[in-house]
């Protein structure tokens, strides 16, 4: 046996207090009351059928601590205070056992995705504190994969447990979180860091600068609304009946993948809103790409066509209903660069 699980097997012996023997040995307290000895046996029984390079590796992991303890921020902590940090940095232990573990392989999907880097751009930082930019960006993310997306939902995360992932010594919790987002969106550059996300994506998944077409499509989608405000009703396809909603405009690329989302004025048309969104959409592209916007029937309307012709847009739409068919002579046409 390990001299760490020799030692705790001793001190049970000895009648001494779970807490107590925690704090002689280095572990937590789950470590000591899940019985050591038992798990000894059982690692001792599994290691001679490993071979010798697997008993090796065997060994290493019982050395690990199941749950070490905390790296001291004391320090940070009171520079936080008064306001003297700039933010605290990651520090991660090795551990035996991490709760919601399965949260790191996102972070290499996040990392491409370069939303922090977007957001120091555009928000540079915030206030001096133990807080900073990124970790409050990646504990939203984290916390939206794991099924609670809003802030309110922190609650039903142990700070202590999260903090594994995020590498400080506590997770924000919703007050925190609360004060954080309303630090950033008083600055009022959300509309620049969702342009910026969405460049990246349309240059980071195909060539650019080429003569190509930039796919995009552009839907509208129906939110329904919980809250306690009085807004107005609005047609859920899923209910088939009115009920108080917001409406979004989603803007995808040619993979189905989401480029942007914007919060739709209060009864906008489909087509009010791609009128708004054309500039915004050159923009988003960056190069002399013809783009091409798809759309349904909601944003059909021949003013909006012209307009769209004017900016440089190709248009994909349809219309319900019968309509006559096209002449012969009519189907071929040349096509011309809008630019």
């Amino acid at each position: 046996m390990t001299a760490t699980i020799d030692r705790i097997v001793a001190l049970r012996g000895q009648q001494h207090s779970l807490r107590s023997i925690a704090a002689a040995v280095g572990v937590s307290e789950f470590s000591v009351q899940t019985r050591p000895e038992i798990a000894d046996e059982q690692g001792t029984q599994e290691a001679s059928t490993l071979p010798l390079q697997g008993r090796a590796r065997r060994t290493e992991q019982l050395t690990q601590p199941v749950l070490p303890a905390l790296v001291p921020r004391v320090g940070e902590r009171a520079a936080a205070r008064a306001v003297l940090l700039e933010c605290a940095g990651s520090v991660f232990s090795p551990a035996a056992h991490v709760h919601h573990a399965g949260l790191f392989l996102a972070l290499p999907d996040l990392e491409s995705s370069e939303l922090v880097a977007c957001a120091k751009k555009v928000y540079g930082s915030l206030p001096n504190g133990f807080y900073g930019l990124e970790p409050v960006l990646i504990d939203a993310v984290l916390r939206a994969l794991a099924g609670e997306a809003r802030a309110e939902g922190a609650t039903r995360f142990d700070p202590v447990e999260l903090r594994r992932v995020l590498g400080i010594d506590r997770a924000p919790e919703v007050k925190t979180i609360h004060r954080m987002i309303s630090q950033l969106s008083e600055t009022g550059k959300a509309e620049e860091l969702n342009a910026a996300l969405a460049k990246h994506h349309l240059n980071s998944t195909g060539s650019g600068g080429e003569n190509l077409a930039a796919l995009l499509y552009v839907d509208g989608n129906v939110r329904a609304y919980l809250g306690c405000k009085k807004i107005g009703k609005l047609n859920a396809t899923l209910l088939k009946f009115p009920v108080p909603a917001s409406e979004e405009t989603r803007v995808t690329d040619a993979h189905g993948s989401p480029v942007f989302v914007v919060m739709a004025e209060p009864g906008a048309s489909l087509a009010g809103e791609l009128r708004k969104l054309l500039p915004e959409l050159l923009q988003v592209v960056g190069d002399e790409r013809r783009v091409l916007a798809g759309f349904d029937r909601c944003g059909w309307s021949p003013d909006l066509f012209k307009h769209m012709a004017e900016q440089g847009f190709h248009m994909l739409t349809w219309r319900e209903g019968a309509s006559k068919d096209v002449e012969e002579l009519k189907r071929n046409c040349s096509w011309r660069s809008p630019r």
